[in-house]
């Protein structure tokens, strides 16, 4: 059985706990020192007056609301009035210490898929922002995807230039989780509710598979707007868009090069760190062609999106 997250990575555990969170915020009477649940840092890429409110403790998803209502009560009982900016957003953690590298990658896959969609739903302030960049921004972080594939490893994105994608995985050897930075901090901090639960219901979806392609074939045999459904349930209309299957079949095409990567054998492994040197962060060379197995898979697959598109 591989080794889950809690066992690779020198990590303070958080057992039962499901979600961090922290909100930037810019406004006037910022409430500070915050309550027993929070507390309020200074961020140095927020202008006038402001904070960060970090929540001081992971918790269960079933405590998300209660937390957040707290510090609501809290700032409205101190008058503070929120001026949300394009430098403010919402970062949340999901704890990612009882998932396996291939479940992680697996998360991974089915957030990108939708990633296009996700980040517009998140704030039009957020496209293209330079602190959550999309894959379609920047696509680096397909590229150490499909290398962590191939490796069964997690250390090829535990970098720092990785830190300012929309899903930052580089959080993973820190804290355990994979970081989403994309909402952008609302007037009424209740609506991050629902986008916690949204990746949450993102996370559940992806355990379903056992690997990358069977995302995409499933995909491929439903369709975008099952997939959509299979996904966020009552929540699918949120991602109701003109281009909407468009979009997603774009985010398919982007992240096939993960989902079908093969591994790399020993040999070649033992052969690119005598290269690189271990943990190094090179320019690693094109993967080796697509197995026959998987290959007859993407090809099946294709066909039936065709079957079930015309």
């Amino acid at each position: 059985m591989s080794d889950k997250i809690k066992h690779l990575f020198d990590v303070v555990r958080q057992d039962g706990k499901d979600i961090g969170i922290e909100i930037e915020m810019e406004g006037e009477h910022l409430k500070y020192p915050i309550s027993r649940y929070w507390r309020g840092t200074n961020d140095g890429s927020l202008r006038g007056e402001s904070l960060e409110y970090v929540l001081k403790s992971p918790v269960s998803r079933d405590m998300i609301k209660q937390r957040l209502q707290f510090l609501k009560n809290e700032l409205e009982a101190h008058d503070s009035k929120l001026h949300p900016s394009d430098r403010c957003g919402v970062h949340i953690h999901v704890n990612c210490q009882d998932l396996t590298v291939c479940q992680v990658i697996n998360f991974s896959i089915v957030y990108l898929i939708l990633e296009e969609l996700l980040v517009e739903m998140c704030g039009e302030q957020r496209i293209g922002n330079l602190f959550c960049l999309r894959a379609s921004d920047a696509d680096l972080i397909i590229t150490a995807l499909r290398i962590c594939k191939q490796e069964d490893s997690l250390n090829p994105i535990q970098n720092r230039r990785y830190r300012y994608a929309s899903i930052n995985l580089a959080a993973i050897s820190k804290f355990g989780s994979v970081e989403f930075r994309s909402f952008q901090t609302p007037k009424d901090i209740m609506k991050i509710q629902k986008w916690i639960e949204i990746l949450l219901r993102i996370k559940d979806y992806s355990l379903e598979f056992n690997e990358g392609y069977h995302i995409i074939e499933n995909v491929s045999m439903g369709g975008p707007a099952q997939f959509v459904q299979n996904v966020l349930g009552i929540d699918a209309a949120l991602l109701n868009k003109i281009g909407r299957e468009r979009i997603i079949t774009e985010g398919v095409r982007r992240v096939q090069e993960i989902a079908y990567a093969p591994p790399v054998k020993n040999k070649q492994r033992k052969k690119d760190e005598a290269i690189y040197g271990q943990g190094a962060d090179p320019v690693f060379p094109e993967p080796p062609p697509i197995p026959p197995v998987l290959r007859e898979r993407q090809v099946a697959a294709v066909q039936n999106w065709i079957i079930h598109n015309e």
